[in-house]
């Protein structure tokens, strides 16, 4: 071992602000979300200026410590609206009292009946209507009331309260938008003030004693009463703290690993998309075969090293690189330099392309260059080619068109359920730079080539697309909840059906749902549940454009069975089964599934439509959402029923008015533009039914009048594309 000088970067700080709150930078990940809250929480107006004392103290209060701190506060202590990550809107995460004309006129969190399914039907809708809060209160004026000795037990008690909430508020000092709540940070300030809870106990005790002469009777009187109060929070609490039956954490992992081939290497990446697997792997001995790599870790010296060892029944990653080679900045990264780049360069400086030969290494940048060539440049880091550019010591990739020559004599296609080819390309696009990661990833495609693509190789589907390397364009083929990366061009639309249906509907397991659909799962489950639906939904289609339509029914079943809207909502993904059960000709089917979808939008579009114009404003995504729907489902009867669809029209037509006077113009901008498409659609494809295209031709002159009427920018972009 050996140490490897590098570089860190050294800050100046040009703000010298008093107390200042507010920081982000260009290149961070959440630039854009920090901006934008600190201009909803912080009053910033002008993004060209620096926020001042007063703004910076705003965003303090009204985010920082607000959102981020009493909220949660009061989760423990009033009670929650649902368990969705709140994001400053009404809708989500909010903490209510579980009081009528508190929660609605005073928090300003809408009408407080008959509340939108979205907000309220979540068993993390708990309300404890302020008895806690009230009696920790109690137990702080009790206990400034025992003079000397109580103030100095008092002190105590509020410096852990302070030091483990506030404190660590003002010393986090956190950006808007986490990635997740963080209510966890600040545990032990709402212990302390549990504290004061059980204090308020004994001082209504000692009150009640003023009146009841019986000490015991006052006693018993007191915890009967106070005994209420817990239980209440138990009652609420139990069905969201409720983990039996749940095992969707481990059997997600295993989902995964059940995806690939014996002796895979699956790509993923990030934490909660990694630890699954880990566990699967290392607790439950699941799939040792299989080499998990993370991508977030690869990019690090110490992680490649690791990965170059035998773990379990995993081979070691096919890298060849020597150790001295990836370690330090100079194997960190590879510009990435095209010949145009370089040319238009030159042009612009007026540089006859005569010349061009002086500038850059003219037989090096080419347009395409087998990745192999690459790879041993990278690995040996003996030649860099000449360019105009200021690239330092940085390793330079001369073409952003890599590819592979494939021996497709000896490659078994069957397998990989693709057509043969005998080049891999890899386009680079527009990326400047490639990192570590990255070139490992290359290094293996180029090994594992060589050895005629006998290891499989995979990404797991939730990993950034910024890492896929373009290959999902031409070569990615879906196996369950992983893309295989295949040589050749991938059949049935990108999905293996062989081995998707069989993993879908034989090997993976559904974290509980299938025995009990009314397990609690949190909002992350939920949306991994969302998921497992979507990748069901492009088996399903890719099933019915082979022909496979009893195969197609059966996954249809079976998704709708072990994933019900019982255990999550259908949204979208409900409405796409639908349309599937409508092609298969089950049309009972697939009008169970909407009317029961259809019931839960227009509950929540009916509350919406009582909010006030602000608090509209305010929920514009959740309306939106609603909305979206309700268009897609017009779009299925559009397909499938044109009674129906007329109905929906006619209702969505009399919403977009509404939301126009209402203030949401941009929600009825998009009713008119959908309608006027699917109606423009509609009168072309119904070519020889007359009734159908006057109705398609009436609802879009219905539209187009409206348009007319409330959004006349709308109707000029119209006119503009006639």
């Amino acid at each position: 071992d050996r140490y490897v000088e590098s570089k860190i970067p050294t800050y100046k700080y040009t703000n010298t602000m008093l107390f200042p709150r507010m920081h982000t930078h260009p290149s961070e990940p959440g630039y854009g979300n920090h901006i934008q809250g600190y201009e909803i929480w912080g009053g910033v107006t002008d993004r060209s200026k620096k926020p001042t004392l007063f703004d910076n103290l705003k965003f303090l209060f009204n985010y920082q410590i607000n959102f981020m701190y009493w909220r949660y506060f009061m989760w423990n202590f009033s009670g929650r609206q649902n368990d969705i990550q709140g994001d400053g809107g009404i809708t989500k995460g909010n903490w209510i009292t579980g009081i009528k004309f508190i929660d609605g006129p005073i928090l300003g969190l809408g009408p407080q009946d008959n509340i939108a399914p979205e907000v309220a039907d979540s068993k993390g809708h708990n309300k404890y209507y302020l008895l806690p809060f009230l009696l920790g209160v109690i137990g702080i004026i009790y206990q400034l009331n025992l003079k000397r000795k109580g103030r100095q037990s008092f002190s105590i008690v509020f410096l852990l309260f302070f030091m483990t909430g506030l404190a660590i508020v003002l010393y986090l000092n956190q950006t808007p938008y986490e990635p997740r709540e963080r209510d966890y940070a600040y545990a032990g300030s709402f212990y302390a003030y549990a504290i004061w809870v059980g204090i308020g106990v004994a001082g209504i005790s000692r009150y009640l004693r003023n009146y009841i002469k019986n000490t015991t009777l006052s006693a018993t009187l007191v915890s009967a009463a106070c005994l209420l109060v817990p239980l209440q929070m138990a009652g609420q609490n139990w069905d969201d703290h409720d983990r039996s039956g749940r095992t969707l954490a481990r059997d997600t992992g295993m989902n995964y690993l059940s995806s690939v081939e014996p002796d895979a290497i699956l790509f993923t990446n990030g934490d909660n998309d990694t630890y699954p697997l880990w566990y699967a792997q290392e607790t439950e001995g699941f799939r040792t075969d299989v080499r998990v790599t993370n991508l977030s870790f690869l990019q690090t010296e110490w992680y490649v090293d690791q990965m170059l060892r035998q773990a379990y029944e995993s081979a070691p990653l096919p890298i060849k690189w020597d150790r001295e080679k990836y370690w330090g900045d100079a194997a960190s990264a590879a510009f990435v330099v095209t010949k145009n780049e370089i040319q238009n360069v030159l042009k612009q400086n007026n540089i006859p392309s005569i010349s061009y030969g002086q500038y850059y290494d003219v037989n090096a940048y080419r347009d395409s260059i087998p990745l192999k060539e690459i790879m041993e440049n990278l690995r040996t880091g003996q030649y860099k080619p000449a360019n105009p550019f200021s690239t330092g010591d940085t390793q330079i990739i001369p073409s952003n068109r890599l590819y592979l020559n494939v021996d497709s004599a000896t490659t078994d296609w069957k397998a990989f359920n693709s057509r043969p080819a005998d080049k891999m390309f890899l386009n680079l696009g527009e990326k400047s730079a490639l990192y570590r990661q990255e070139m490992m990833i290359m290094e293996m495609l180029t090994n594992i080539n060589d050895d005629n693509w006998k290891r499989p190789i995979y990404y797991a589907t939730t990993v950034d697309r910024n890492l896929y390397m373009n290959l999902q364009n031409s070569n990615f083929s879906l196996t369950g909840l992983a893309y295989q990366i295949v040589p050749g061009i991938p059949q049935s639309g990108g999905v293996n059906t062989e081995k998707a249906y069989d993993n879908l509907m034989n090997k993976f397991r559904w974290g509980g749902l299938e025995e009990n659909p009314d397990i609690y799962l949190d909002e992350t489950g939920r949306r991994m549940i969302s998921t497992f639906r979507l990748y069901f939904n492009q088996l399903i289609e890719a099933l019915t454009e082979e022909g496979k339509n009893d195969k197609a029914i059966a996954a249809l079943d079976k998704v709708t069975t072990v994933m019900p809207g019982k255990a999550v909502a259908y949204g979208n993904d409900g409405i796409m089964f639908a349309r599937a059960y409508y092609r298969l000709g089950e049309t009972e089917k697939a009008q169970r599934l909407m009317d029961e979808i259809e019931e839960r939008l227009q509950k929540n579009l009916s509350w919406y439509d009582r909010l006030t114009p602000r608090q509209i404003s305010n929920t514009m995504v959740d309306i939106y959402y609603n909305v979206n729907s309700l268009l897609l489902i017009a779009s299925v009867y559009q397909e499938f029923d044109k009674q129906k669809y007329k109905t929906y029209t006619d209702d969505l037509l009399q919403r977009a008015q509404t939301y126009y006077m209402q203030g949401a113009g941009y929600v009825g901008d998009v009713i008119l533009k959908d309608i006027t498409d699917s109606s423009i659609r509609g009168y072309y494809r119904s070519e020889n039914d007359t009734a159908q295209r006057a109705s398609e031709e009436a609802t879009m002159q219905q539209a187009l009048k409206l348009m007319q009427q409330f959004s006349p920018r709308l109707l000029e972009q119209y006119n503009k594309q006639q």
